[in-house]
């Protein structure tokens, strides 16, 4: 909106589940210290489809740690993701830290 055009929002278009358990994190080679959540499905039509998969940890959004139970923090206020990734436009970038097989 800021350059005068409407781009939409983008579609969240993944599930995940809480990161807490140790079992999983062991599993999936995340450090137990990290929180975040657990990429559970990405679907095709997601604005996400090209950078995130399935088993991913996702630890935080434009540098906001992600809790265990998928809240950001900004300022004083707790933010789902899916609402601070939905109230995005299109043609806005997010920035997502991750672990995948390991790996951030």
């Amino acid at each position: 909106i800021v350059d005068g055009n409407y781009d939409g929002f983008p579609n969240l278009g993944f599930t995940f589940q809480s990161g807490n358990p140790r079992s999983l994190k062991q599993a999936m080679k995340v450090p137990p210290s990290e929180s975040g959540v657990f990429v559970n499905r990405v679907y095709p039509t997601s604005t996400f489809s090209e950078k995130l998969r399935e088993k991913d940890f996702v630890v935080s959004i434009d540098g906001f740690p992600v809790s265990n139970d998928g809240e950001v923090m900004i300022d004083t206020k707790k933010e789902f993701i899916t609402d601070y990734i939905e109230n995005k436009q299109l043609s806005e970038n997010i920035e997502l830290s991750y672990y995948r097989a390991g790996n951030k």
